[in-house]
This record gives C-alpha cells, structure tokens and sequence, in this order.
C-alpha cells in the first residue's frame, strides 16, 4: 500500500511539474511573439531545449506539448511557436546526419507526425503555414520511420488532409494566375517608380503563394529515399476520394 502511495505521489508530482512547465513555455510564446510575430526564437528554443530529451520529465513534457497542440484550444501563437521552436531544434542538426535522425525518430515516437497531419486538417492558416514548415524539417532527408509512420496515418485517417493539400495547391494556382493578369493590367498604367513597387509587393507577397513551395517541398518528402509505398499511395489514395 505505501509503495502504491508513494507511486500515486510521484506520478502527481510529474504532473504537477509538466503543468507547471507548459504554464512557463506558453507565458514565454507569448513574450517571444508579441502581436503575433515570430522573430526571435532563441531564449524560447533554449527552454524547449532544455526540456526536451535530457531525462524522463524532459520527455514526458515534450510529449505532452505535442499532445497539447494537438488536442488543447491553445492560442494560435503558443501553437505556431512551438511548431516554430521544434522544427529550429531539428533544423540545428541539418549538419550532423545521425545527430538528426535520432532526433526525427525520438519526435516521431511521441507523436509529432500525427501531430503534423492533424494541423494540416484544421482550419487555422497561420499554424497550416507553420506545421507545412515543421514537417519539412521532420521529414528532412527522407526520414523512413516518419515516412512509415505517416502512411500508417494516411490509412487511417479522413479524407481531410489530401483535401486540404489540394485546396491550397489550388488556390496558389488561382493567386499566380490574378497576379499574371494584375501584373499585365499595371504595364497598360503609367505609374511612377513607387507606385510600381508598392503594387509589385501587394501582387507578390500573397499568403496563398508563400505556402506553395513549402507545400510541394513536403510532398517531395513523403517519398523522399525512394518509398516506393507512400509514392504509390500519394498518386492513387486509394479507398478515398484522389485528389490530384
């Protein structure tokens, strides 16, 4: 009985310090970017850091912020942060290959692809933008165990993912297409050199175009290292509506 009791204690206790810590890493989000920004990332990658992997706390924290962005009605800007601070940590080690995979795999195993898709299926466009970013650093180099994990996801999940893929993918096609026809309407004009580059800028920086080339990178992705299955699944999607 008192091993049980003693068992119960410190199992609160790490509940305890997990809330407490998702307290201070959401408080920090909010400090690190203000008005919705995300500049500087650094004192907020150093905490998340620090909490990461180094021991079992470390670990349960993690999982328990991916389960909270996942699962929890945090403001978008703790969401986009964390997204942001944990793609920083694995893009660190770009440069060191098994340093990287270790860290790919050990995010992996506590959630972080079913993570990925299930932000990819919300409605929120700021942390869509975010998590296409994420999963191009989780997915960097063509991680297998990722890859196998994400068609596991693919199997098993809602349509909603392939659809919203495509969604965007159409709606960059739309944006380039009014740019083609607003970028000819200026040349008929005749505007001095900074009314051309105020309109040049409202044509080009379109949100809808900014998330094209993460999108497609990400898809090159999946079947990074030649897998050969999630190749074969992202062309036929087979028992769900294709789309292309």
């Amino acid at each position: 009985l008192d091993l049980v009791k003693t068992d119960s204690m410190h199992s609160m206790m790490k509940r305890d310090y997990i809330t407490s810590q998702l307290v201070e890493v959401q408080h920090h989000c909010a400090l690190a970017f203000p008005e919705g920004r995300i500049d500087d990332i650094r004192t907020l990658c150093d905490i998340v850091d620090g909490l990461m992997f180094n021991n079992s706390q470390g670990h349960k924290l993690t999982q328990a912020l991916v389960g909270h962005v996942m699962n929890m009605p945090l403001p978008t800007i703790v969401k986009k942060g964390l997204l942001k601070v944990w793609g920083e940590l694995i893009e660190e080690q770009f440069e060191h290959p098994s340093q990287l995979q270790e860290l790919q795999v050990k995010m992996n195993a506590i959630g972080a692809s079913h993570l990925l898709v299930s932000l990819l299926q919300g409605m929120d466009e700021d942390v869509t933008s975010e998590a296409v970013h994420f999963g191009t650093k989780i997915l960097h180099t063509g991680n297998k165990e990722v890859q196998d994990t994400l068609l596991l996801q693919f199997r098993n999940e809602e349509d909603t993912f392939f659809a919203n893929i495509s969604y965007h993918i159409e709606l960059a096609g739309q944006a380039m297409a009014d740019m083609k026809r607003e970028m000819a309407f200026m040349e008929d004009k005749s505007f001095d050199q900074a009314q051309e580059e105020v309109y040049h800028d409202m044509f080009v920086d379109r949100k809808e175009l900014s998330m094209i080339e993460p999108i497609l990178r990400l898809l090159q992705l999946f079947c990074e290292g030649h897998h050969l299955e999630l190749q074969n699944y992202l062309r036929e999607q087979p028992e769900r509506k294709e789309h292309s």
